[in-house]
């Protein structure tokens, strides 16, 4: 092999194989990660999660967040349906920031269903994952377990205040174990 084209080739694959290491910080880069490839960091916008009497926008600053804003004092945001495994335990987590008015608590709860596309025998997915925010990013995290004939769940960020309430989220993660 050519010396100028066996060295091309070292420096491509070494390039190519510390590229997972790169982005080995982020919940894209956990395969337990159900969310991974439901837009888990808002990096590229908030698609694929929707608020509930909510106003979402992307805030494109430090590799992006959900921001989530309203104004009767709380926020609800429903992420995407993603397939569970019945009985099993998942670990839950999300980075938090609080950034507007008087925030009590933030938390990453959810819903379950009976059916994959998370429309059918709905009920709550306990997480326990509850956090008061304050200024700086904080991770709330938590655990639940998939019930006997769950097929699909939700993630819903919930956050209550005095009135005023706008908050950031990132790297969210529903992964097992």
């Amino acid at each position: 092999m050519v010396p100028s084209l066996k060295l091309a080739f070292v420096l491509g694959f070494l390039i190519l194989g510390a590229t997972p290491l790169l982005a080995a910080d982020g919940c894209d880069a956990d395969g337990k990660n159900l969310l991974a490839k439901s837009n888990c960091g808002f990096d590229q916008g908030v698609e694929g999660w929707e608020g509930v009497e909510t106003n979402v926008e992307h805030d494109g600053a430090d590799g992006g967040a959900l921001v989530a804003k309203g104004t009767e004092g709380f926020v609800v945001v429903v992420g995407p349906c993603v397939k569970v495994k019945a009985g099993t335990s998942y670990r839950v987590s999300a980075r938090v920031l609080a950034v507007g008015g008087e925030v009590h608590s933030c938390s990453v709860a959810g819903r379950q269903y009976t059916d994959a596309q998370c429309s059918g025998g709905r009920e709550q997915f306990e997480t326990d994952a509850t956090i008061t925010p304050s200024r700086d990013w904080q991770t709330v995290s938590g655990e639940a377990t998939a019930a006997a004939d769950a097929k699909a769940a939700q993630l819903h960020l919930e956050c209550t205040a005095e009135d005023v309430v706008d908050v950031r989220f990132d790297d969210l993660v529903l992964a097992r174990p």
